[in-house]
């Protein structure tokens, strides 16, 4: 019977870094993306908020 090693082959870790660098640049650009919709649904939300509550005072 042939022996397994636990470790990765010679390419296979460089692989894997590459996949753990993009992923992290994706994530990266997600949060920014999340960062930039959130500024701008922020005075909508504010607008509804308050439109809310002058309707509640009615």
């Amino acid at each position: 019977m042939t022996e397994r090693k636990n470790h990765p082959g010679p390419g296979r870790s460089t692989a894997d870094a590459v996949v753990g660098e993009l992923k992290k640049k994706i994530a990266e650009r997600n949060e920014a993306a999340h960062k930039a919709e959130r500024k701008k649904r922020e005075p909508r939300e504010r607008a509804r908020v308050e439109r809310q509550r002058r309707d509640a005072l009615r």
